[in-house]
């Protein structure tokens, strides 16, 4: 399920019109950015750690992240960054209501949220696709990002059923993509699916060094990947690791 075009502002109302590129100040050609899965912020002292990794990033995703936690809350990264956000649409009772959030120094002028209609069997809640838009100082098209967390505990189909919504919403693109977030690639098998179908869509890993300690069941869970861009740099930095999750740090040039 697709949600309509929904305006980046604080209230995230829907909007008849989406925010045409330009009118919130264009990204240039070197694009820094972080992405980490937060676990549902449990950790202390988390807040700190993004706000101080975040404050030369033009972009940063965030992964299972509690839904309400309000922008200015993040450290300084609520000084430089236009915030959207999806969350889970049915928490279990008593549960956070948990999502992604896209931050950019540039305002989306595009929004669209993507609904896994798988749910998950312990929360009965919808993973969510975050699509984000914005626009390109050095080119009439705009760059795509998509930052997704995917279920954890999905079947061999619905796991595929995840993959072809993704390929589904980027092949309609034209211009460069940024892809990030955690992915339910716990198994060398599912992996090389995943790895399968990125290649299908001409999307290109962001591979780093990661130390043991960045891996969950035998297997990372967390990826960047992009396509019509040039990569200079990605690192993990598992000293600031949550419950196995590192974040990650990449540069991209816009060719």
């Amino acid at each position: 399920m697709i949600s309509p075009l929904i305006e980046a502002s604080s209230n995230q109302q829907p909007s008849d019109r989406p925010n045409q590129p330009g009118q919130q100040g264009a990204l240039g050609s070197t694009l820094r950015m972080l992405m980490w899965n937060t676990r549902k912020t449990t950790q202390r002292n988390w807040r700190d750690d993004v706000g101080s990794l975040c404050v030369d990033k033009e972009l940063v995703l965030l992964q299972n992240v509690a839904a309400d936690i309000a922008d200015t809350q993040i450290g300084r990264m609520g000084t430089h960054c236009e915030w959207v956000a999806s969350g889970s649409d049915q928490p279990a009772e008593g549960d956070v209501v948990d999502g992604v959030k896209t931050g950019c120094v540039s305002a989306a002028c595009q929004q669209i949220d993507h609904y896994a209609d798988q749910r998950e069997a312990h929360s009965n809640s919808s993973r969510v696709l975050l699509e984000t838009h914005y626009a390109l100082g050095t080119s009439s098209q705009t760059l795509m990002v998509v930052n997704i967390h995917a279920s954890t505990d999905a079947s061999t189909c619905e796991f595929l059923d995840q993959l072809e919504q993704l390929c589904s919403c980027i092949d309609h693109h034209t211009g460069p993509i940024i892809v990030g977030g955690s992915f339910d690639t716990w198994s060398p098998d599912r992996l090389a699916i995943f790895q399968q179908y990125a290649e299908q869509a001409l999307l290109f890993e962001a591979s780093m060094t990661r130390q043991g300690s960045d891996v969950l069941m035998t297997q990372h869970l967390d990826y960047v990947f992009y396509r019509e861009m040039s990569l200079r740099s990605v690192e993990s930095l598992p000293q600031l690791q949550i419950a196995g999750y590192s974040p990650i740090t990449a540069t991209f040039v816009v060719d």
